[in-house]
Parts: structure tokens; C-alpha cells; sequence
């Protein structure tokens, strides 16, 4: 079997729903269990973050009035606010929808046959779970309150960095003039209503409503997504197999893996 955390041979998404060998199905079985208990817990906490490409003007200092409007549209305490509020509440809401979805839409991001799509139409994501985890909504929730809860603490640290790093980007995006406008605009009691609301007016629930009715769509979208996706690396040479590394190549896998080399290749 060789080191389980390194897969010896190249792999794709699809034959986790489909038998493994000989017409036995319990291999094949077994895995696909194994991947929609991974995909139900993980997918309403995955992010992704893109990478910052643009360049910082060094020459820019953030000015008296940027700090002071920053100081009202992110005041202290926001992360907070909106990580233990609206934002809990959107995430528990997905986890909730994610278990109404049907497994096809799922599988067919997979790469999953049509025949087999025909065969799990009506099944559910939170019909799987409730057999191979009856507890998993009380689970997922304890998941999420507990990452919620150490990503604000990691969050509310990083409070007065992005606030310096707004007021340089007002300082940035806005001449002296507007700046003071907008100073002015804040010091009215609309602006001031504004200013305190705006940063939690895309987490309002009439806008996450409509966030989440995209979920499904989205899912629908996803195989031709990736498959254009795929489509656009066409010119490039394929990834290698393991068979195709060379022994040098296979040593240093082997070391950035913390695996003993001679486990790799069993």
C-alpha cells in the first residue's frame, strides 16, 4: 500500500462514484462515502483568497480626514460585529441549503456519467449524511461556531493594519476636495446612519437571500465552468504521473512529503 498520505498513481474526481474492480462495489462504495462526508463538511467553510497583484504607492500617506472617515465606516469592533452576526447566520443557512441540494449536481463537477447521474437524481447530500452521520447538524454547527469564533479573534487583530490601509487607499482614490466632502457628509445625521451601516448592508439578509439562491445554479454552472477552464490549459505539457518522474524527482517528492523514499514507489 505504500505511505497513504502520497497517492501513487494520477487521479480524477470520477471514479469515486463508481465501483472499484472486478464488479465488486464495496470499494467504490466505501469511497464515495468517504468523499461526500469530506465535501459536506468542508464546503460551507472554504474561501478563496486571490492574490494581491497590484502595487502599494509607497509615496502615499494616509491623510487626516481618510483616518477620520475610516474611522466611522470600520470602526472598532467590526470584525466582530460581522463575524459573530450576520455573517454566523449566512454561513449556518448555506450548511443548511448544501444539505437540500442533490448529490448529482455535486457529482456531475466530478465528471460523473450521465448513467450514474440518472441513478442518484433525487438523492440528497442530507439523506447521505443522515446515514453515515446522524449527528452531523449538530456537528457542523460546533464546527462552524468554533471556527467562527477563532477567526474572529485572528480577524479583530488585524483591525487597525486594514484600517490604516483603507485610509491610505481614501487618500489614494480621492482628492482633498472629496475627502472633505465626504467628511462633511458623514457629520449629517444621514451620514452618519450610512457611515455606521454600510460595511453590513452586503450581509443584510434581502442581499444574502439572493446570495444563497445562486448556490444551486452555480452548482449547475460548475461543469462547464471548469470544463472551459481545463479547455484554456490545452497548450500546456500534462502533469506527470508518478510512473513519469524520474528518481530524482521522486527523492525530492519524497522529501517535501516527510516520506521515506522507499515507500513511494509501493
Amino acid at each position: 500500500m505504500g505511505d497513504p498520505r502520497w497517492p501513487r498513481r494520477q487521479r480524477s474526481y470520477a471514479p469515486v462514484f463508481e465501483a472499484k474492480g472486478g464488479g465488486n462495489e464495496e470499494g467504490g462504495v466505501k469511497t464515495t462515502l468517504k468523499f461526500l462526508s469530506i465535501l459536506a463538511y468542508a464546503l460551507p467553510s472554504v474561501v478563496t483568497a486571490a492574490p494581491v497583484t497590484a502595487q502599494v504607492n509607497p509615496k502615499i500617506t494616509a491623510s487626516p480626514e481618510a483616518l477620520e472617515i475610516v474611522a466611522k465606516v470600520f470602526p472598532v469592533g467590526s470584525y466582530r460585529k460581522l463575524m459573530t452576526g450576520s455573517l454566523q447566520q449566512i454561513m449556518s443557512g448555506m450548511s443548511d441549503q448544501i444539505g437540500t441540494m442533490p448529490i448529482r449536481e455535486f457529482a456531475k463537477v466530478a465528471g460523473v456519467d450521465q448513467t450514474t447521474l440518472a441513478r442518484i437524481d433525487k438523492t440528497t447530500m442530507g439523506e447521505i449524511m443522515e446515514i453515515l452521520d446522524p449527528a452531523y447538524r449538530d456537528r457542523m454547527r460546533l464546527m462552524m461556531n468554533g471556527m467562527f469564533a477563532e477567526l474572529t479573534n485572528v480577524m479583530e487583530k488585524q483591525e487597525p493594519a486594514i484600517r490604516q490601509g483603507l485610509a491610505e487607499a481614501y487618500t489614494g482614490h480621492f482628492t482633498p476636495i472629496q475627502l472633505h466632502e465626504i467628511t462633511a457628509f458623514f457629520g449629517t445625521p444621514t451620514g452618519k446612519d450610512y457611515a455606521s451601516q454600510q460595511m453590513f448592508l452586503m450581509t443584510d439578509p434581502a442581499v444574502m437571500t439572493k446570495i444563497q439562491a445562486m448556490m444551486p445554479e452555480m452548482m449547475r454552472a460548475m461543469p462547464d465552468i471548469l470544463s472551459r477552464a481545463v479547455k484554456a490549459t490545452e497548450g500546456l505539457p500534462k502533469p506527470k504521473t508518478y510512473d513519469q518522474l524520474t528518481p530524482n524527482e521522486r527523492n525530492q517528492l519524497a522529501k517535501l512529503l516527510g516520506i521515506d523514499p522507499g515507500k513511494m514507489n509501493k
